[in-house]
């Protein structure tokens, strides 16, 4: 691996762990369920005045899952990166490391969460987690191929 290969390894890894501390701090009793609805619930309330109150608290409970989908989709995204350009799988080696690292920190976000008062820990969640992180990367794959990348650039010193 060059230099320039190494230092893109070294800051797709880092794009990683500082994703992954994000994951962790929103994972945090700040960003519980009580605390969120303090100001997505009056969001919505404006946006859908006629709502009933079990509306809202549905509506904002997608919101809170759709948002653990995303995280875990960038995070997907941003594993699978790192592992493409540190680790010479091949794109079904790098996309199921991806994979598992995903899950690994579903499951250590869910163990967490299940410590703290306000938060609760949940398989649900972890599953969730999982399948936001595979639609991320066959998203991402999706993108790939519309711009043509082919299968040699899914290699460790290809050029990307």
């Amino acid at each position: 691996m060059t230099k320039p290969e190494q230092t893109r390894a070294i800051a797709a890894w880092l794009a990683v762990c500082g994703w992954i501390a994000l994951i962790t701090t929103l994972s945090g009793e700040g960003f519980s369920n009580q605390s969120t609805s303090r100001f997505i619930g009056p969001l919505l309330g404006w946006l859908f005045p006629d709502a009933a109150p079990g509306t809202i608290e549905a509506l904002h409970d997608g919101i809170r899952k759709t948002a653990h989908a995303v995280e875990y989709a960038v995070l997907a995204i941003l594993a699978s990166h790192a592992v493409r350009w540190s680790i010479p799988l091949g794109p079904r080696g790098s996309t199921a490391l991806a994979l598992t690292l995903v899950l690994a920190v579903a499951t250590a976000d869910e163990t967490h969460q299940a410590s703290l008062p306000e938060r609760d820990g949940s398989l649900w969640d972890v599953a969730l987690n999982g399948v936001g992180g595979a639609a991320g990367l066959g998203l991402f794959f999706a993108f790939r191929r519309t711009r043509g990348e082919g299968r040699a650039s899914d290699r460790v010193g290809a050029g990307r």
